[in-house]
């Protein structure tokens, strides 16, 4: 099962922190994918360019999953490209300096803008945690008003 473990040590602590945020706001929600071998990237790769997956993949060599500088969340029975609560984190992601795949169509993954040297330290992530925490009760409005029988 991916976790944040399988992450490098510099991006771990932003990606548990925006994880722990979107467990927060709902309990479905679940790391789908983090550190990937190479096999399993050129897997995702080949179900991209065949049309048996909606999310993109990197070729493999090109994916930031590779060196444990991405990570994907997503609620299973929800449809990534409609979730709401998706792009909300990903506002906030890209506030703190972090690129959202919801700008190129992935909208489950959350990386580091370039290395390990510039991933969110512990303080960013900290303060990661903070906004979503800030922003966490516009969120769930945001959830209530799209699912009002949930």
């Amino acid at each position: 099962m991916p976790s944040t473990r399988d992450l490098d040590s510099g991006f771990r602590d932003a990606a548990q922190a925006i994880f722990d945020v979107a467990k927060e706001l709902d309990r479905g929600f679940r790391i789908t994918s983090s550190r990937r071998t190479r096999a399993d990237q050129q897997r995702l790769w080949n179900n991209y360019v065949s049309g048996q997956s909606d999310l993109p993949a990197a070729p493999p060599g090109k994916s930031k999953h590779e060196m444990g500088l991405a990570v994907d969340i997503a609620r299973p029975d929800v449809d990534p490209f409609e979730d709401e609560y998706l792009q909300r984190l990903g506002e906030i992601w890209k506030e703190a300096g972090g690129i959202w795949g919801g700008d190129f169509d992935d909208p489950v993954h959350f990386e580091s803008p370039d290395g390990p040297s510039d991933a969110p330290k512990v303080s960013q992530a900290q303060g990661l945690r903070q906004s979503f925490v800030d922003r966490k009760a516009e969120l769930r409005a945001v959830f209530d008003f799209f699912n009002p029988f949930s």
